[in-house]
């Protein structure tokens, strides 16, 4: 929905920080609401749509930023590596969960999140250079 209505005007980069954004976003709604059933539905709306940004900018964002040279390798790359993290990902929450408790494990969950976040804006402010301008080529 946010990319039918907003993608063509936003680059790649941006919904990816959108999508990135929209996660922890919801996670904190959860946490903040529970056991709210209407907090409950914009937490689904919310990590919905970040989810599905997410899976439309996961092969988009890398041809925006590196070009149609190496593209399949590239998208390999980052493909493998977020199958292994997927894999991973439900045995490392269910022992922290285990260890430290769900909502100590959902907080940091949205740390991790955040950390995404900074991350995508920091590779917006290095394509982009200072102020914003785009780098010459």
């Amino acid at each position: 929905m946010i990319n039918l209505l907003f993608g063509r005007e936003l680059s790649q980069k941006w919904l990816a920080v959108i999508a990135t954004g929209l996660l922890p976003i919801g996670l904190t709604i959860l946490l903040m609401t529970t056991p709210w059933v209407a907090g409950a539905v914009m937490f689904a709306i919310c990590f919905g749509l970040g989810s599905g940004l997410t899976s439309i900018v996961g092969g988009t964002l890398p041809l925006e930023l590196f070009g149609p040279k190496g593209y399949g390798s590239r998208l390999g790359w980052a493909t493998s590596a977020k199958q292994m993290m997927s894999a991973i990902a439900p045995l490392a929450m269910s022992m922290s969960m285990a260890g430290i408790g769900v909502v100590p494990s959902i907080w940091m969950t949205v740390a991790i999140g955040i950390a995404g976040v900074v991350a995508f804006l920091a590779i917006v402010a290095v394509v982009q250079g200072p102020a914003g301008l785009p780098r010459p080529a």
